[in-house]
């Protein structure tokens, strides 16, 4: 019973894809993934941890070798990215409760917090042609009136106080309706018009807010997708996706494993429905808690690993300046680079290179099928033909399909009519609805134990590339602190000084790349991104 629940599943993606999506899914000039953030990289490691008091302690931290991006002295604010706590005027409550600018956004001068904008940016970000990673970490407030609880229910509170001192005639219900009606106008203004002024001065920078999207219930489902949709300005106005996939190492794997899933679906989702497909989404991670509780490989394939099977362009490792202050917290996180977090990171790297150039033609980014399929249900409720894939390069057949070809047969040949079939599916919506969520979760478990993953990426990179010169896609040019050539965002192949991946004849992975399927960078197409658009 159960298996023919999964190939009615399959039945029913049949032919609703042949009823809505028979001609062709290729008419988007834009692309189905973003650029790489670098030439031959789709999917990139940057250190956003400001460990530049271990060089002056005299202890290099070498993340050259290892392909890793970094800011010059390894600054939050520098070329490749620019993290900016206080970025212009925000509005909020300090920590004794006092208003700061006003302290609520409706009390708050919009044209005084984007001027000193202007001010910041040339203060920091000074080169008009930026192109790195633009994050905004505003955290004082949320953008919906309902998501400030908490900590931050003052601004609910307050909220309810000012519009009681302009209608004093209002009764509770309508002093309610008017605080969130007030903030929520007003919070919108300042995150849109924020986001509106530093893409028109550096207008090449990928700009986003920290923590957006963001899950508001464990299983990132009722009240985190509403929450969000409600905000679909901000994907739409955002031209970079920055989710938080923090967790602590003493939580079980499998539920931080989860947590991570749920909340890059949720990032994808919104991007399917709301943002342009050429938007980068780099989730911000770790690599330790604290200065000597480093991450060992099990948890990198859930801090880095995750993140690019299922699309990212890139990771941000995130650190507080506290984790790196004695001499001897110094040597343990370059020990830690040198023998456990450079080598992964460099191999996920080169497998997700070496799987765009085999199976792109090196024009695309490579993702696993079964995150995929969750992607394009996304793109088909919300209307997007543009980016839609074939069914039968987004299944594996010899895992998924087989067990289920006389069930399409039998279909087929009973199919009297499209509409008919639809009909039947349709009288199983809710059966589907179950099959559907279980479907995700058995995907999941095809190669549920990352760990498992992970070793399998590993021993194609160390059986592939003999050598750190050989397998290393990353320039080993000295002068990459603040480099010309290897900005984030010049993805030009003209303008790389980057080693190149290795020809694809030069060597016979064990690992071959049948779970992946090609999200094409903009400009090309195809099931193997092998058409230029004209």
């Amino acid at each position: 019973m159960e298996h023919f629940g999964m190939c009615f599943f399959f039945v029913s993606l049949y032919f609703f894809s042949s009823l809505k999506y028979s001609s062709s899914v290729y008419t988007d000039a834009d692309g189905c993934s973003a650029s790489p953030l670098l030439p031959n990289r789709p999917f990139v490691v940057v250190w956003n941890h400001p460990t530049s008091v271990c060089e002056d302690k005299g202890i290099h931290l070498d993340f050259d070798k290892w392909g890793i991006v970094d800011n010059a002295r390894d600054r939050f604010i520098g070329q490749q990215i620019a993290l900016f706590y206080q970025l212009g005027k925000w509005p909020f409550y300090d920590s004794k409760n006092q208003p700061v600018n006003g302290g609520l956004p409706q009390l708050s001068n919009l044209q005084a917090h984007l001027t000193k904008i202007d001010a910041d940016l040339k203060a920091h970000v000074w080169n008009a042609t930026f192109s790195g990673l633009g994050v905004i970490d505003m955290e004082y407030w949320r953008p919906l009136y309902w998501t400030n609880f908490d900590s931050k229910s003052i601004y609910q509170r307050q909220s309810q106080d000012l519009a009681r001192q302009r209608f004093p005639s209002y009764n509770k219900s309508q002093i309610l309706e008017e605080a969130i009606k007030e903030f929520n106008k007003a919070a919108r203004d300042f995150m849109s018009q924020t986001l509106q002024k530093v893409s028109t001065k550096r207008p090449q920078g990928k700009w986003g807010y920290y923590l957006f999207p963001r899950c508001f219930d464990a299983s990132c489902n009722t009240t985190t997708i509403r929450n969000n949709d409600r905000i679909s300005w901000l994907f739409q106005e955002s031209s970079a996706l920055y989710p938080s996939i923090y967790f602590k190492l003493a939580t079980p794997k499998s539920s931080i494993s989860n947590q991570i899933k749920q909340t890059l679906h949720e990032a994808f989702r919104v991007k399917a429905k709301y943002s342009s497909q050429n938007i980068p989404v780099v989730p911000y991670s770790k690599s330790q808690e604290g200065p000597y509780k480093m991450y060992q490989e099990m948890d990198l394939s859930l801090a880095v690993l995750q993140p690019a099977n299922m699309g990212s362009s890139g990771v941000v490792i995130w650190g507080s300046s506290s984790d790196a202050r004695a001499k001897n917290e110094c040597l343990v996180l370059q020990d830690y680079i040198n023998n456990v977090f450079g080598p992964f990171s460099r191999n996920v790297t080169n497998f997700f290179g070496n799987c765009s150039q085999q199976l792109c033609g090196g024009q695309g980014r490579c993702v696993r099928k079964d995150y995929e399929r969750r992607y394009q249900e996304h793109l088909r409720e919300s209307g997007r033909r543009h980016c839609l894939l074939p069914d039968d390069i987004l299944f594996n057949e010899r895992k998924e399909k087989a067990a289920c070809n006389n069930v399409f047969d039998i279909s087929r040949k009973k199919n009297k009519t499209v509409i008919e079939e639809k009909n039947k599916v349709l009288g199983f919506l809710d059966h589907i609805k179950i099959k559907f969520q279980s479907q995700f979760k058995l995907s999941d478990e095809l190669s549920k134990d990352s760990l498992k993953l992970s070793k399998s990426v590993i021993n194609f990179s160390v059986k592939s590339f003999k050598g750190n010169e050989v397998g290393n896609i990353f320039s080993s040019e000295k002068d990459s602190h603040n480099p010309v050539n290897s900005n984030l965002g010049d993805s030009s192949d003209s303008n790389s000084n980057l080693n190149p991946i290795p020809p694809i004849n030069t060597f016979t992975p064990d690992y071959d790349f049948d779970d992946y399927v090609c999200k094409c960078y903009p400009g090309y197409t195809g099931i193997h991104c092998e058409h230029k658009r004209v």
